[in-house]
């Protein structure tokens, strides 16, 4: 019978590969994490050393091509050789080895354990003896309940696990007094082909926001200067020449004027022999106000030409009139259109001639703002537009009456415009009536600036009703049509139609007063005759007649 057959020891040989198996899990473990610890620990002190000593390039490529490869090899000479014999392509360790390792760990079993496997052997030689298997089977049941797997711990060992510790520690107590180990050092490392060089104990810090002035202007320029070590004195350095820095009321704040500049320049900051980086100061021009005009266009019932005024924006113009502002610019101004509410009435993108148009209808004050791009006033304008309003027509008008003719009306009047007269008409309605009034157009020459008129009027002709009574009244428009013709009425005249009985009753009292007049006349016709009849008989009677008498 052969050995192997035998369920006992080959349940043995089972737990053996079962210990062989686990021995290299523990291993493999083992080695990567000592590969870890090892490949953190070399970064690190790569990083270390760097950060000091500021390496040249080569050496920086050497420690780096170093540092990748070394987990490589710490791979392959730990954990490799244990997968490969784990999987049986490279020779481990045999069931005689296994059972010393575990005959070691278990007193008990002593040699009991190998003693089998050469049991075992020799039954191979010896053709299947059966006192050798009935031994073997024997000292198998003896041993079989140990668990072999005791033997390996798949777990780190705690030496490695408190080295790992320590470095870590070690590492985060050098990181956090100098930061710069992992901010600084690793990109050092990997830009291996740059020259990098000691930082100096201070740098210098800009502190000016922009570095744009207009052209003949002055520029601050202002320095901090940071580090453990300051320097006494700083001094800039231009293609204008070099200059020093005037202390500030901080010992690390410095300062230089540059007075009317005109063109760009480069500068830096040199002190201690540590210089700054370049910096590049930007002159522009200065936006400015190249022309101003401001075209005036009258409204057209004034017929007056356009009219263009140059150099300022007070004007005086008639209401209604149109005023065009043209404003010619240089150096990208911006330019704010704004009334004396500050309204914003118009705002411009950077252009060569800014065009704003207003239709002056009250009299108002605006400022002109000329402006930069981030938006800082340049220069401020302020002026009046006065508005002459548009006065109301005049009309005087008066009746001149014929007692002889009740139905015949007579009229004469004088009308007045500033600018000119439209129209006159001639309106009547009933007393105490809400129906429309007639209308009668007067003709008048259209803008002329006054005239006199006459107007007569036959009653029959109106259509009047017999015995009602009517309001009459004169009406002159002017010639204002920007905002609508203004007009002007005359008093109110009453006209009426007479009625046949009202006729008759007028003709009796005038035929009366028409006699009594004459009677008056007779009687003053006596008195005087007497008079003279009285003047005669002094003539006669007297020699000397005095003047008075």
């Amino acid at each position: 019978m052969e050995i192997y057959q035998n369920p006992s020891y080959s349940n043995l040989l089972n737990k053996l590969d079962q210990f062989v198996r686990r021995y290299y899990q523990a291993s493999i473990i083992r080695g990567v994490v000592v590969s870890g610890i090892g490949s953190i620990t070399v970064w690190f002190l790569l990083f270390l050393i760097e950060y000091f000593l500021f390496l040249p390039g080569n050496f920086r490529f050497s420690f780096l091509l170093l540092a990748l490869l070394f987990p490589l090899f710490m791979l392959a000479f730990l954990v490799l050789p244990a997968i490969l014999s784990m999987w049986k392509i490279k020779r481990g360790i045999s069931h005689k080895q296994a059972a010393e390792l575990i005959s070691f760990h278990f007193k008990d079993i002593q040699d009991r354990l190998v003693n089998i496997l050469q049991l075992g052997w020799n039954n191979d030689r010896e053709a299947g003896d059966s006192l050798i298997i009935a031994a073997i089977e024997q000292k198998t049941r003896e041993i079989d309940p140990f668990d072999f797997k005791q033997v390996v711990d798949l777990r780190p060992p705690l030496w490695l696990l408190r080295t790992m510790v320590v470095i870590v520690l070690l590492i985060a107590a050098s990181v956090s007094l100098r930061p710069g180990i992992i901010t600084q050092s690793p990109g050092r490392v990997f830009n291996y082909n740059v020259a990098y060089e000691r930082p100096a104990p201070f740098s210098f810090v800009l502190l000016s926001d922009s570095l744009v002035v207009y052209q003949g202007k002055d520029f601050t320029i202002t320095a901090l200067v940071e580090g453990e070590v300051l320097p006494t004195e700083v001094h800039l350095v231009t293609t204008r020449g070099e200059f020093l820095m005037k202390k500030t009321d901080r010992a690390d704040v410095f300062q230089f004027v540059l007075k009317e500049l005109l063109i760009g320049t480069t500068f830096h900051f040199m002190a201690a022999g540590i210089t700054s980086e370049d910096y590049v100061l930007k002159v522009k021009q200065l936006p400015g106000i190249t022309s101003f005009k401001v075209s005036i266009t009258f409204p057209g019932y004034l017929n007056r030409l356009p009219e263009v005024i140059e150099g300022t924006g007070d004007v005086i113009v008639p209401a209604g009139s149109i005023l065009d502002w043209n404003v010619g610019l240089k150096g990208g101004g911006i330019i704010d259109f704004r009334s004396g509410t500050e309204k914003i009435l118009y705002s411009n993108k950077s252009v060569s001639v800014a065009h704003f148009r207003v239709t002056a209808l009250t009299s108002f004050r605006y400022t002109i703002l000329l402006t930069d791009d981030q938006k800082s006033v340049i220069d401020s304008l302020t002026y009046t537009c006065q508005v002459i309003a548009d006065q109301a027509p005049t009309i005087r008008v008066v009746q001149e009456g014929d007692t002889t003719t009740p139905d015949l009306f007579f009229f004469s009047g004088m009308i007045a415009d500033d600018h000119g007269i439209s129209k006159l008409v001639f309106s009547f309605g009933k007393v105490e009536s809400d129906s429309a009034p007639t209308m009668i157009d007067i003709h008048v020459t259209p803008g002329i600036l006054s005239a006199s008129f006459y107007y007569s009027l036959l009653v029959d002709t109106l259509g009047l009703v017999p015995g009602k009574s009517y309001n009459a009244w004169f009406t002159v428009f002017d010639n204002n049509y920007t905002t609508g013709p203004s007009s002007a009425r005359s008093a109110i005249f009453f006209l009426r139609k007479f009625t046949r009985e009202e006729l008759s009753e007028m003709s009796r009292e005038m035929a009366t007063s028409s006699l009594a007049r004459l009677r008056d006349i007779m009687q003053s016709n006596v008195a005087q005759k007497k008079q003279l009849d009285n003047l005669d008989y002094k003539l006669e009677t007297q020699r000397e007649v005095e003047w008075s008498d």
